[in-house]
């Protein structure tokens, strides 16, 4: 989605003067990430590409370490504590290895158990995963605490630019996400009430992890967010009367001319989706909130994590979860993600064209919904993932089935 012009730039790109050592230091938002990554491991961005042709083991391994050097983001290893915890760079180059998957169609998760191989923030935080089956895929796995989506794709568009031959473009940012907000906006708010419910109705029988399911959608939608949004918001009104919230992410470096970061530049906004709502009005509140900077708004009281330890946080984002599991009520009911300003058609080199990609959501068990969009050839590629404990009984299925009804119909 290509954001609107709003008020409100970045000063700086925020390149940090030349040194030995790639660093920077561990946002709040970053924080929550090791946090989830601790207790739900992985939590981690996994792009995956769908293509055709071969590309050489050596030759993308040789890629990999150049564009790497270039985005030393993606070498990146957690040092200190607390308040004093940053991301240095490691100068390891992010790993390569080929896993076999000829049982895997890439339309979910089963068979595909190095899909739940852990990106420890000591290291490796990067990887590279080449999956040998009847279809060529190549799976780019990062840590949500050091890359965010786009960040990622910034890692990868600089590989396959050396598979081509070219420079990489390379990234030195060192902004967070709160240096972009603060030089917008001084605003911030409360969490939001757990008031909002599941599309998919209560919590079943106890199972931890995650199911997701991937639906290939016509290239050309029109008001695809708001189609998105009311669909979910009907699906769990079918089980109950309850608040709607959908929380849409936002790339903050559209407010920032020039800057390339592979780190995490996203902050969302939230919409509230009531029975009156449709795909029109949705997608006009989504460039409205952007005109007004509520992205750019920090959570109040914040600060005071980075004075507790990563390992006493994730227990209390697990307590938190399965408390919303027993009460029905969660801060978010669904998040809709997406990159679909990428193309896949820009992802080729070193023998390999890629046909398609899409974005597996990273483990987040206290979301209901998760919902990530990205473009392949003529398509958009839809991810959708729901906690296991909220889709038995056939509900994920029915969830799907509406989906593709608005969709595809």
């Amino acid at each position: 989605m290509n954001w609107p012009a709003a008020p409100g730039h970045c000063r700086s790109a925020g390149a940090s003067p030349m040194k030995k050592r790639f660093e920077r230091p561990l946002s709040a938002a970053e924080r929550i990430w090791l946090c989830y990554d601790r207790a739900f491991v992985p939590y981690a961005n996994q792009c995956v590409l769908d293509g055709s042709g071969h590309i050489d083991h050596d030759q993308l391994e040789n890629a990999v370490a150049i564009a790497s050097e270039a985005n030393p983001g993606s070498r990146l290893v957690l040092e200190g504590r607390l308040g004093r915890a940053r991301w240095v760079d490691s100068h390891v180059t992010p790993r390569v290895r080929s896993v076999p998957a000829e049982t895997w169609d890439g339309r979910g998760p089963d068979n595909a158990p190095f899909l739940s191989d852990p990106l420890p923030s000591r290291g490796p935080t990067c990887e590279v995963v080449r999956a040998e089956g009847p279809v060529p895929r190549l799976i780019f796995r990062t840590n949500h605490g050091v890359m965010d989506g786009m960040g990622t794709l910034i890692w990868v568009e600089d590989i396959f630019r050396v598979l081509r031959g070219e420079d990489p473009l390379g990234s030195s940012s060192t902004l967070t996400e709160y240096d972009v907000i603060r030089n917008v906006s001084d605003r911030s708010v409360k969490m939001h009430p757990l008031n909002s419910i599941a599309p998919t109705g209560g919590a079943g029988w106890p199972v931890a992890g995650m199911i997701w399911k991937r639906l290939t959608l016509p290239g050309l939608q029109q008001n695809l967010m708001g189609k998105i949004a009311t669909t979910l918001a009907g699906s769990a009104w079918r089980y109950g009367d309850g608040a709607f919230r959908v929380a849409v992410p936002v790339d903050e470096r559209f407010r920032c001319a020039g800057t390339r970061s592979t780190g995490n530049l996203a902050m969302a906004i939230y919409i509230e989706v009531s029975r009156n709502s449709t795909p029109e009005s949705i997608d006009y509140e989504i460039p409205r909130q952007l005109f007004n900077n509520n992205d750019c708004v920090a959570i109040k009281g914040g600060d005071f994590l980075e004075h507790v330890p990563i390992w006493l946080i994730a227990k209390g984002l697990a307590f938190f979860t399965r408390l919303q599991y027993l009460t029905g009520r969660y801060s978010v009911s669904a998040l809709i993600s997406s990159l679909c300003q990428a193309n896949a058609n820009d992802f080729h080199g070193g023998g390999f064209r890629t046909e398609t990609m899409f974005f597996i959501p990273p483990r987040l068990e206290g979301l209901p919904v998760f919902v990530s969009l990205a473009r392949g050839t003529d398509v958009i590629e839809m991810i959708v993932s729901v906690p296991r404990v909220l889709a038995g009984n056939g509900r994920f299925e029915q969830l799907l089935n509406d989906l593709q009804e608005t969709l595809m119909g």
